[in-house]
């Protein structure tokens, strides 16, 4: 839940809103107002005869047609701030009757909106006389609610039943309809001063309780379970999460865990690294000095994904102007093949003996002990790059630059920038952030978040995801420290999961007519549908002589740009794969 500062005239107001798919009786719900309407058919009979222009009417002997006089249209029904209803006027005879009875209908439900809303305070007394002093309930679009509101979250996915935004309020606005007949959030919201953000499923045995208190609300929305057949007499708080592998909590699961992995402890990495994080932090700042003002772009690799990471570099090469990457990367090296091979294709590489040790080989699939030990190289990363304090743009090896980011990036002023993973699950809701690409500016707030996620390392190994850890604490920072939050748009930054969810887009990625700035190969199973998917969709910019193993006998990153690089010609899809994507 999210504190969000509205101008009004009220020096302390709490209003909640959930986003919700029932109907229920509110105060000032929005009307939708029947469209304007065009011009009616002509009425199917006309007299004399020399009226008629339509032989189907049996008027085809007519010497001169003309045309007969048009129909006047219906009014529409109107409700304007919930203003005392309007009969409908009396319909000419030639309106047709459903536009008369659609008149009648919207009309009535105006009439009925009224009625609700006089009668909300009754509504709300319970039966021992308890009075919320709740005094005005709007409801408004979830899609237009959680722009206004929660403008960086990803977008809403609604329910085919609908959804709607329900905001409680402790003082009437003279709140109104906007042009399109839907409730204005910003006139609904127009008394309040903090509103409080729930974003809720619409299944439909879910209950949200909006508890009234004289104390700062903690925002922090508590769950609980109603057990006991038929009466549910049994309450117990409950995870968000609804399986046993995602409630895991350490310490005891770590070492499980990490002893099937063949991987150290987390409380071995952290003590390891914060024993020796001066002399690290030393080391990497002459590192950095190397890269102009501006966002590092990091990259955590070993020597399993050089080829992925050369094509990285090819398409920056191919399609930025200016020797971007090449200025602005630095690449944390798992080992030291990979640091030689990359030398001179990036600003700079970086390793330590403190950061740990880590597999070469690439992962094989999405959680396995290979990718959960690469996370401790992605988290140690982006920490220490702020630590020093420089801003960071992470990224994965399997990235695709096909313009220039960080002009688009400079464009918003949150802290974290992050791309849209468009996985809905309870995992990863409300931001679904992308773990694969994002921006951090260096700031306070920024420092104490990354810090957590050092700290947190122990559920990345149980949960065997960064990205799902790093979604919980997000949501933690975001509503306690003020940690400013954007959902990138898909339009720009794009994900691997369009290719299995649109055929025509991959189709247009392939040709070249869609281009995002970026493209991400997530949503695959492993390093080989990476390569396979890029190449079916002309993002493979290296020669097929260069895999990985090739790239690393190079040992040069000029070698490596001069021997590997190669533009791929835009062309219809190839061999589409029905290979379905990953659970997420």
């Amino acid at each position: 839940m999210g504190v969000f500062r509205l101008r009004g005239d009220v020096a302390l107001l709490c209003c909640a809103l959930s986003f919700w798919s029932g109907h229920h009786v509110h105060t000032n719900v929005a009307l939708h107002a029947a469209p304007a309407h065009h011009a009616l058919r002509p009425p199917r009979s006309c007299a004399p005869c020399a009226n008629c222009t339509a032989p189907r009417l049996r008027c085809a002997a007519c010497p001169v047609p003309a045309p007969c006089a048009a129909p006047e249209p219906c009014p529409a029904p109107s409700c304007p701030e919930l203003a005392p209803c309007a009969a409908p006027a009396p319909c000419p005879k030639q309106c047709p009757a459903r536009e008369a009875s659609a008149a009648r209908e919207a009309t009535r439900k105006c009439e009925a909106r009224k009625v609700a809303a006089a009668s909300i305070p009754r509504q709300l007394v319970g039966a021992g006389g308890e009075t919320p002093t709740w005094q005005d309930v709007w409801v408004a679009p979830s899609a237009r609610a959680l722009a206004r509101l929660l403008p960086g979250f990803a977008p809403v996915r609604l329910h085919k039943r609908g959804g709607g935004a329900t905001l409680l309020a402790h003082k009437k606005a003279p709140a109104g309809f906007n042009a399109t007949g839907d409730v204005a959030v910003e006139l609904a919201a127009r008394g309040c001063l903090d509103v409080g953000v729930v974003v809720a499923t619409t299944r439909k045995d879910f209950c949200l309780a909006v508890v009234e208190s004289d104390t700062s609300p903690s925002y922090v929305v508590p769950r609980v379970k109603l057990e006991g057949e038929p009466n549910a007499t049994t309450v117990r708080f409950a995870s968000k999460y609804e399986t046993s592998v995602f409630g895991a909590t350490p310490p005891k699961a770590v070492a499980k865990s990490a002893a099937i992995a063949g991987a150290p402890t987390s409380e071995a990495l952290l003590l390891g690294l914060l024993a020796d994080v001066g002399a690290v932090v030393g080391a990497l700042a002459p590192v950095l000095a190397k890269v102009p003002r501006g966002p590092v772009v990091a990259l955590a690799v070993n020597r399993g994904v050089l080829d992925i990471v050369a094509n990285f570099l090819c398409s920056a090469r191919h399609n930025v102007e200016g020797p971007v990457a090449r200025d602005r990367v630095v690449a944390f090296a798992a080992d030291e093949a990979t640091a030689a091979a990359l030398d001179g294709a990036v600003a700079a590489t970086f390793s330590h003996p403190a950061l740990g040790d880590f597999p070469e080989r690439p992962a094989h699939k999405y959680g396995d002990s290979v990718f959960v030990s690469m996370m401790w190289l992605k988290v140690v990363a982006v920490y220490l790059v702020n630590r020093c304090g420089r801003d960071v743009l992470f990224m994965d090896a399997d990235v695709v630059w096909q313009a220039d980011p960080l002009p688009l990036l400079a464009a918003y002023g949150e802290d974290t920038l992050w791309m849209d993973d468009v996985a809905r699950s309870n995992r990863y809701v409300p931001y679904s952030a992308n773990t694969g690409f994002y921006l951090v500016r260096a700031n306070r707030r920024t420092a104490h978040f990354l810090f957590a996620m050092l700290t947190h390392f122990d559920l990345i190994i149980v949960w065997r995801s960064h990205q799902h850890v790093l979604n919980a604490l997000l949501q933690e920072h975001a509503s306690r420290m003020n940690l400013g939050v954007r959902v990138l748009p898909r339009d720009d930054f794009q994900i691997g999961a369009i290719f299995h969810r649109n055929k025509t887009y991959a189709d247009e990625l392939a040709r070249g007519v869609a281009r995002p700035a970026v493209f991400h190969w997530a949503w695959t199973e492993g390093r080989d549908d990476k390569l396979r998917f890029a190449r079916e969709t002309n993002t493979w910019h290296v020669r097929d002589s260069c895999d990985a193993a090739a790239v690393a006998a190079l040992a040069s990153g000029a070698k490596l740009l001069a021997d590997c690089c190669l533009r791929p010609e835009p062309g219809p899809l190839r061999d589409f794969s029905a290979t379905p994507p990953p659970a997420r």
